[in-house]
C-alpha cells in the first residue's frame, strides 16, 4: 500500500463518499436541515411559553432578539397567541422533528448499506479486470483486507459520517437561531470553541495517524494468517506450527497496542469535552452578566441554544473520533482501488469467436523489471496440434504459456491469434475458448454439477452436454460413487475427492465450455503412476479434436505430443517429434535417461 502524507480530510472525505452516493448526500443534509429548523423553532417558542406562564405579554418579544420575527409572523397570520397555542405550536414542532429524525436515519441506514454494495461491486469488478502481472506481485493479505475488513470498516465509518452531518447540521442551525437571538453573547462561545478545537485537532490528528497503522497492521495479519491456512500441512508434519503461531500472534499484538492508543485518545477526548463546555458557558455567561451588564432574560435564549449545542457537540466528536480510527480503511480503499485502475488489463475490441488457423509469435521478448525470462521466441503452434514444453526450472515454459494465454503481455515482438494481433482482441472473448488445468486442481466448494458446469442451469441440453464430458474424461465410472454424487458437496479445495478425480473434474470443465486450446501444467505430476496413466489416457483421447500445449517433467505424459519444444533460460533451444529429439538432443537424451522412458 502507498503511504500518503495526513492530509485535512473533511473535503476529501466528501468527496470520497459523495462519489458512491452523489445527490443522495445533499437529501441527508436537506432532511437533517429540516431536523434542526423543527428542533430550533420548537426551542424559540419555549420563551413565550414561559413569559404566558408568567401573565406576562408577547407584544415585546422581550429575549427574543430578532428572533422576535417569528412572533410577528404568526400574528401576522393570525394565530393568537394563548397558553394553549403555544403549546400546541412546540408538541408540533417536535413531533415534525420526530418524524423527520426517523426520515433521517433510516435513510442514512439505506445510504450506508447502498454504500457498501457499490464499494464491494465496484472493487470486485476492478479486480477482476487486474493485470494478471501486477497480482503475481501483490500481497495476497492486501488484497484479502481490503475487499473484506477494510470494507466492513468503511460501513462503519459512514455509520459515524452520517452522524456527524446531521450533528453537524443541527449545530449550524443552533448556532444561527442562537446569532439572532444575541449576537454578541453568541459570538463570544463561538470564539472560545474555535480556541478549545485547537488542542482537539492535534488528538485527531494522532488518532488518524494510528488508524492509519492499525490498516497496515491489519493487513500484515490477513497476509500471515492466509499462508498458515494454506500451508496448514506443511506446518504441522515439520513442527514449524508453533513458531508461525508465534509470528501470527506478535502480528495480533500489534494490532491490540494500537488499538489500546486510540482507545486512549478516544476516552481522553470523552471525558474532557463536557466540562470544558460547560466551563466556556459559564465562564462567557459571567463575563456578559458581569461586565457587559446584560439581563439574564436577553440571554435565556442563546443560553438554551448553546445548551443543545453542547449534547450534539458531544455526539459529533464522539463519532468524529470513531471515524478518525476507521480513517485508515478509507484511505487504503482509495489506495487500493487505484492500485487496481492502474494494473488494468489492457484488451482489444475484436471479439474472437473460434481458433481456425495458428498461434503465432515473432521474435517475443519478456521481462520482469529488469529481468529478461523470454528472449527472442519465434514459434508457430497449428490448430489441433498437441505440443509439449519441456526444460529446466526456470527455463520460460509458464512464462510462455501465460503469455500465449494473454495473461502476460509481451515486451517485445509480435504475438498473432490467426494473424490477428493479440492486443487488438477482445481478451476476455479469447479466454472464453482457454481451458487450463493446472498441478494443483482448481475445485470449488460446490457440487461436482456446478464444478463442471461453470454453475449453468439444469436445461436439458446442459445436463446431456454434463454426461457427455463426464464420459470424456473417463468420469463416467465414478459418476454414481458417493463422492460424485450430482450434487454432493465437494468441500474445500476438493477435500472429498482423490488427487485423479480432481484431474478429471478439471478436465470435463474445460470440454463443458467449448474450447478451442487446452493448457495442461504438471497436470500428472503429483498422481501416482495409475492415476496419471489414466489422466494421460483422458488427454491422449483428446488429442486431434483440440490444441493442446502441456508442460511437463515427466516425459512419459508427452511421448505422443506432435512437436517438443526443448527450452533453456527463456530460448528454443531445440524442436521436433519426441523421437527426433531423442535422436538429436543430448539434453533431451538425458532427461528421457532419468525418466528410465
Amino acid at each position: 500500500m502507498q503511504k500518503k502524507t495526513l492530509f485535512k480530510i473533511d473535503f476529501k472525505t466528501f468527496k470520497f463518499f459523495f462519489n458512491y452516493l452523489r445527490y443522495r448526500l445533499f437529501l441527508s443534509l436537506f432532511l437533517s436541515l429540516l431536523v434542526a429548523i423543527f428542533d430550533a423553532f420548537g426551542l424559540v417558542m419555549l420563551l413565550p411559553l414561559f413569559q404566558l406562564m408568567k401573565g406576562n405579554s408577547l407584544a415585546s418579544g422581550n429575549g427574543l432578539g430578532k428572533l422576535n420575527i417569528l412572533v410577528s409572523a404568526l400574528l401576522k397570520l393570525g394565530v393568537a397567541y394563548t397558553l394553549f397555542n403555544v403549546m400546541v405550536i412546540i408538541i408540533s414542532a417536535f413531533i415534525l422533528k420526530g418524524v423527520l429524525r426517523f426520515c433521517d436515519t433510516f435513510y442514512n441506514v439505506y445510504l450506508q448499506a447502498l454504500l457498501v454494495r457499490k464499494l464491494r461491486v465496484g472493487a470486485i469488478d476492478k479486480l477482476s479486470t487486474y493485470n494478471y502481472k501486477n497480482f503475481g506481485g501483490s500481497n495476497a493479505g492486501y488484497c484479502q483486507n481490503s475487499l473484506g475488513e477494510e470494507i466492513n470498516r468503511i460501513s462503519l465509518a459512514a455509520q459515524h459520517f452520517f452522524i456527524m452531518l446531521s450533528n453537524g447540521t443541527m449545530i449550524v442551525a443552533c448556532l444561527v437561531f442562537s446569532l439572532f437571538a444575541n449576537f454578541q453573547f453568541s459570538l463570544l462561545i463561538i470564539i472560545g470553541s474555535l480556541i478549545i478545537n485547537v488542542w482537539y485537532q492535534v488528538l485527531y490528528k494522532k488518532t488518524k495517524a494510528y488508524s492509519v497503522v492499525y490498516t497496515e497492521k491489519a493487513q500484515d495479519f490477513q497476509s500471515l494468517l492466509l499462508q498458515q491456512v494454506f500451508h496448514f500441512k506443511y506446518l504441522k508434519a515439520t513442527n514449524l506450527m508453533r513458531l508461525y503461531t508465534q509470528k501470527v500472534k506478535s502480528s495480533i499484538a500489534d494490532m491490540e497496542k494500537i488499538t489500546r492508543k486510540m482507545a486512549f485518545l478516544s476516552s481522553l477526548v470523552l471525558a474532557v469535552r463536557e466540562p470544558l463546555a460547560v466551563l466556556l458557558i459559564i465562564s462567557t455567561l459571567f463575563v456578559e452578566l458581569a461586565f457587559f451588564k446584560q439581563p439574564f432574560a436577553a440571554l435565556f435564549l442563546s443560553l438554551l441554544f448553546f445548551i443543545r449545542v453542547i449534547t450534539y457537540i458531544m455526539q459529533l466528536q464522539m463519532s468524529w473520533n470513531s471515524f478518525l480510527q476507521l480513517y485508515g480503511s478509507v484511505d487504503n480503499h482509495q489506495n487500493f482501488i487505484a492500485d487496481l485502475e492502474r494494473g488494468r488489463e489492457p484488451s482489444g475490441k475484436m471479439a474472437f469467436s473460434v481458433f481456425k488457423n495458428k498461434i503465432t509469435l515473432n521474435d517475443v521478448h519478456f521481462f520482469y523489471g529488469e529481468t529478461p525470462i523470454i528472449k527472442g521466441i519465434s514459434l508457430e503452434i497449428n490448430k489441433n496440434e498437441t505440443i509439449a514444453l519441456v526444460g529446466k526450472s526456470g527455463g520460460g515454459k509458464t512464462t510462455l504459456v501465460n503469455i500465449i494465454t494473454g495473461l502476460l503481455p509481451i515486451d517485445q515482438g509480435e504475438l498473432l491469434i490467426d494473424g490477428v494481433p493479440i492486443a487488438d482482441l477482445d481478451i476476455l472473448t479469447y479466454r472464453d475458448r482457454i481451458g487450463y488445468i493446472t498441478q494443483d486442481p482448481v475445485i470449488f466448494d460446490d457440487t461436482i454439477y456446478n464444478n463442471i458446469t461453470c454453475w449453468s442451469d439444469r436445461s436439458a441440453d446442459n445436463v446431456k452436454k454434463y454426461l457427455a464430458v463426464l464420459e470424456q474424461a473417463n468420469l463416467n465410472d465414478y459418476e454414481q460413487s458417493l463422492a460424485l454424487r450430482e450434487d454432493t458437496m465437494l468441500g474445500t479445495s476438493g477435500a472429498n475427492l482423490s488427487g485423479g478425480e480432481k484431474q478429471r473434474i478439471t478436465i470435463a470443465r474445460e470440454l463443458f465450455k467449448a474450447i478451442d486450446i487446452l493448457v495442461i501444467d504438471e497436470g500428472t505430476s503429483s498422481l501416482d503412476s495409475e492415476t496419471a496413466n489414466v489422466i494421460n489416457e483422458s488427454i491422449a483421447n483428446l488429442k486431434g479434436m483440440l490444441t493442446i500445449i502441456i508442460i511437463a517433467h515427466n516425459l512419459r505424459t508427452i511421448k505422443n505430443a506432435d512437436r517438443v519444444i526443448l527450452l533453456k533460460q527463456g530460448k528454443i533451444e531445440n524442436i521436433g517429434s519426441f523421437e527426433f529429439l531423442e535422436a538429436n538432443s543430448a539434453v533431451f537424451k538425458r532427461m528421457i535417461q532419468l525418466h528410465n522412458l
